[in-house]
């Protein structure tokens, strides 16, 4: 078998479109849904995972990388599209003031 057959058709010299400086500047700023916060910080959330569960049959330990915001602490809900992470830890949807008034 030839070691050195290279990259697979069709792949050759194709390239994604150039991430510039002008590009990063113009990009949308991720804010936090509770404080606006604009800074993040990866933390790890461990879950359990039961005998009956897991692959192995025996207990294990599930780390699960998050983001969460540096001002509250809480994550938001762009980093949880899976729903997996405890409603403690993040951000609580606010509702419109004019229509919780609107409601009374």
């Amino acid at each position: 078998m030839n070691e050195n057959m290279g990259p697979p058709p069709g792949n050759q010299n194709q390239q994604g479109p150039q991430v510039t400086a002008d590009t990063i500047r113009n990009a949308k700023t991720l804010k936090c849904e509770d404080c606006g916060g604009m800074i993040f910080e990866e933390k790890i959330l461990i879950k359990t995972i039961s005998a009956l569960l897991s692959p192995s049959g025996k207990q294990e330990t599930a780390p699960i990388p998050v983001m969460i915001c540096n001002s509250c602490g809480k994550v938001p809900r762009i980093f949880d599209p899976q729903n997996i992470l405890p409603e403690i830890v993040k951000c609580k949807i606010k509702k419109d003031k004019d229509s919780s008034n609107k409601e009374k």
